[in-house]
């Protein structure tokens, strides 16, 4: 396996008023470097992975780890603390990113967490969109070589929350940045089985699989995506059991696209959206809601739901996706249980 060889962006009025967390820039900037590369990510399997391997033939003090699966990530993260690695890179999509986060934040290989450089390697790559290293693989990780190198500068490291995920309250925690169900899960299926098929890369992808269950939604069509019921709630509010069209809980400012929907009020980390079974005036809405923008008709009472949250439970019989995964799940078992995860720092480069 071993192969030698910011604060978050000010909030205004208009957006989720979540905490702002510590960004420092290239001050005291760690050395030690480490890559860990998932061979089945998207872009990987394309040749990302032969250009990682020529780019780190240069640098044979940098380790490299070639991994597939969780036990995998969890044997390179051992060996990488081993050695004292102070940056890692993460070479992979959003699956490799929740498992890499899920073995850290888990199992504590590190006695202090390694600040982590995502490089977009996957197939959609909503983490790295948001809070990665750049947009090209092998730019990315040449600027990041340099960077540790301080040969580059114009890095910013930013902390941001991370979900922590039962999918019952005796199972495992799992570590990510958007968890996802009802039609956000259906969404996943059919991107997987049509559009992912077609060969479409990057965000192109999902954007048009969201656009056309929102169509269906605001026709009453049900093609692609049905209603689910599910029992929910945030914080300490009242339960609520009724069938929903989509929910979804993040700690990501900005999901495929540029969507960042999202217009709770709550100083809390998790950014919970929810639309109700049969929403009204969606088209009409939807700019707003896709922006996190306020609007007079994005209220309860038209199936619009928006909360920053401390926890989250949701009982329900399907599945949820964390980071693109699609974890089942049975009421009988116990509610899936959301909560802060803790602060990750980040480098943006």
């Amino acid at each position: 396996m071993h192969q030698s060889a910011p604060a978050r962006p000010a909030t205004t009025a208009r957006e989720s008023p979540v905490p702002d967390l510590p960004r420092t820039t290239d001050e005291a900037r760690p050395r030690s470097l480490g890559v860990l590369s998932n061979g089945r990510s998207g872009r990987n399997q394309k040749g990302g992975l032969q250009t990682a391997r020529r780019i780190l033939a240069g640098y044979g003090e940098v380790p490299h780890h070639e991994v597939s699966t969780p036990e995998e990530i969890g044997e390179a993260l051992r060996e990488l603390s081993g050695d004292e690695t102070e940056v890692l890179a993460v070479n992979g999509g959003d699956g490799t990113v929740q498992a890499v986060l899920s073995s850290l934040l888990r199992d504590r290989p590190f006695s202090r967490l390694p600040l982590l450089a995502v490089i977009p390697s996957g197939t959609t790559n909503m983490t790295a969109g948001d809070i990665g290293v750049g947009r090209h693989p092998g730019r990315s990780l040449r600027r990041l070589l340099r960077w540790t190198q301080a040969r580059e500068t114009g890095a910013v490291i930013e902390s941001r929350p991370v979900l922590r995920v039962l999918a019952n309250p005796t199972a495992v925690a799992l570590y990510g940045m958007f968890f996802g169900t009802a039609g956000i899960v259906q969404g996943t299926r059919y991107f997987h089985e049509r559009i992912h098929a077609m060969g479409l890369r990057g965000e192109l992808g999902p954007g048009i699989t969201i656009a056309r269950l929102l169509l269906d939604a605001a026709r009453r069509r049900g093609q692609h995506v049905t209603p689910e019921s599910i029992r929910v709630q945030v914080d300490d509010r009242t339960p609520e059991q009724h069938d929903w069209l989509l929910i979804l809980v993040s700690t990501l400012q900005r999901l495929f696209l540029g969507l960042r929907p999202y217009w709770g009020r709550e100083r809390a980390p998790l950014q919970y959206t929810a639309l109700g079974a049969r929403p009204r005036y969606l088209l009409r809405v939807l700019p707003w809601l896709a922006r996190g923008r306020t609007h007079r008709r994005l209220t309860a009472s038209n199936g619009y739901y928006s909360y920053n949250a401390r926890e989250v439970r949701l009982t329900l019989d399907s599945a949820f996706t964390l980071d693109g995964e699609i974890i089942p799940v049975d009421r009988a078992n116990g509610p899936v249980l959301l909560q802060d995860g803790g602060d990750v720092r980040f480098l943006r480069l």
